[in-house]
């Protein structure tokens, strides 16, 4: 379970590898989404949902760190890397950007009212990542309860990450499609 320790403090945004995880700090202006109260615990319900997210060991105000687990893989956005990949293994990363997208709306948790998503309002390349045959949804920050009821906003504004990273991915599997 995610503990949240929420205090005040102020550091520069920067990242520190480990090992087995990752720790990232965080601008105090991100913070602002994870202190609602059911952030911690709607994220970890979601992540028993889709595992294709990455996973939070701990969340803290205090010094405004993630610690999350570390991943050996690769951004979509990594057009030399995606390029090694294979046809079948380019369709499959496709597929799972889709369906990984999909689920935000498929999720259901008593901690969301009637009208509520909790949506990854940066869906883009570089926050998605393929790791070892897997496929894993990064910058955790960025998931908010979002009212879908406004469907401009939705529409306009968070579905628009969505489809320019599927077709921007998409564009790059047909042009090297001759393998």
């Amino acid at each position: 379970m995610i503990e949240p320790v929420y205090e005040k403090g102020y550091p520069s945004y920067e990242a520190v590898n480990r090992k087995t995880t990752y720790t990232k700090m965080l601008n105090p202006g991100k913070i602002d989404n994870l202190k609602k109260s059911n952030w911690p615990a709607l994220y970890n319900e979601y992540y028993n949902f889709d595992n294709r997210i990455v996973k939070i060991h701990k969340v803290s105000n205090t010094d405004y760190k993630i610690k999350m687990e570390k991943l050996e893989g690769f951004p979509l956005d990594d057009w030399k890397s995606v390029g090694k990949l294979s046809w079948k293994e380019k369709v499959f990363i496709l597929h799972e950007i889709a369906s990984i997208f999909i689920n935000h709306l498929q999720f259901k948790s008593n901690l969301l009212k009637q009208g509520e998503v909790f949506f990854h309002s940066d869906y883009a390349l570089c926050n998605i990542w393929y790791c070892n045959g897997v496929v894993k949804l990064l910058d955790p920050e960025s998931f908010k309860i979002l009212d879908i009821s406004n469907q401009i906003e939705l529409g306009s504004r968070y579905f628009g990450n969505y489809y320019e990273a599927l077709s921007t991915f998409r564009s790059a599997i047909v042009e090297n499609k001759n393998e």
